[in-house]
């Protein structure tokens, strides 16, 4: 297990160190950054604003768990409120890194320590939370998708398309093929027919 704790920075800073973290979150708009000093700083050629953050421990395991990291915002400024609302965060990617500095702010260190997806956040009068999770949570998602006889699409849906005077569809394809529609029907018709089948992959039967 990886692990990071906070108390650990303040015992660094008895011997002169300075620590701050960099936070990067990459949306469809543009990647932003920001950094937990006083100051604005700059890595890797990207300038990463003052913003004031917090999170707690930073756990990550050697298996297959789901970590989560929580990281909390003062909105006092309203610059995290403004980018929530501005555009769909969700799903999208968070990068922290751990840096070192020296008296002048320069960075002498820097580690990555966490990488996920935001799979939640909240806005509050003067606080934005927002919680990232590793990207192993994508592999915990049920498919929307079955494979099925019968159509799965909502009748005059989007993906139906059928706008006529019918009001009734029992998902069926003979029921499509009254409608007209079967070039959008939108299920697997043929599964009843090979239900008892053996299906034979990359050689002929013998």
């Amino acid at each position: 297990m990886r692990s990071f704790d906070p108390n650990i920075v303040l015992e660094l800073a008895k011997e002169g160190q300075r620590f701050f973290i960099l936070f990067e979150m990459q949306l469809d708009s543009a990647t932003y950054y920001y950094n937990n000093s006083d100051i604005d700083l700059w890595y890797s050629g990207s300038k990463y604003t003052s913003t004031d953050f917090t999170f707690g421990n930073i756990e990550q395991s050697g298996d297959l768990g789901v970590d989560t990291l929580l990281l909390k915002f003062n909105s006092a400024d309203g610059i995290i409120n403004a980018l929530i609302l501005s555009e769909d965060i969700m799903a999208k990617t968070i990068i922290i890194s751990f840096i070192c500095v020296d008296s002048s702010y320069q960075i002498i260190a820097a580690e990555p320590l966490f990488r996920g997806l935001i799979s939640n956040y909240r806005i509050a009068d003067n606080q934005s939370d927002i919680e990232v999770k590793t990207e192993l949570v994508l592999w915990r998602k049920e498919t929307l998708r079955k494979c099925q006889s019968s159509c799965r699409w909502e009748f005059k849906g989007v993906e139906c398309t059928y706008s006529g005077d019918i009001t009734w569809c029992d998902q069926s394809y003979e029921h499509c093929t009254s409608l007209g529609n079967t070039n959008n029907f939108g299920g697997f018709r043929f599964l009843p027919d090979i239900i008892e089948q053996e299906i034979w992959w990359g050689r002929v039967a013998k």
